[in-house]
């Protein structure tokens, strides 16, 4: 039973978070269909992570504190803690290196790329 509403909570979560982008997605073209698709993996994938990562983190911390003198409850939340920690600097990193591509590139947050053209004189 305990599985079943943990597994309840998981899906809401990940339906609470991509259903509003769906909801305004543009997929009159293909361009518009990619376009949604890369908003909803970009806010809604991200934000889950970032906070399963914070939460890692969190659950760490709480078990650290709750150990209270024994070595292998506290090696365990050590593990949590410093997985949560590499969660965080993965996703930040990520973050980081787009950014500076897009920059590199010219194109701003949310914004394409202007692909070069082959132009034929006739």
């Amino acid at each position: 039973m305990r599985q079943h509403i943990s597994n309840f909570f998981l899906w809401l979560a990940v339906f609470a978070t991509v259903l509003p982008q769906a909801a305004r997605a543009d997929t009159s073209t293909l361009k518009g269909i990619i376009d949604s698709f890369a908003e909803i993996i970009g806010t809604s994938v991200v934000a889950l992570l970032s906070g399963a990562a914070l939460a890692t983190f969190i659950w760490g911390l709480i078990r650290l504190i709750g150990a209270q003198g024994d070595a292998n409850k506290r090696q365990e939340a050590k593990r949590w803690l410093v997985w949560g920690i590499i969660g965080m600097f993965v996703l930040v990193s990520l973050w980081g290196i787009v950014a500076f591509v897009a920059s590199t590139f010219g194109i701003g947050i949310g914004g394409t790329a202007n692909a070069p053209g082959i132009y034929l004189q006739q």
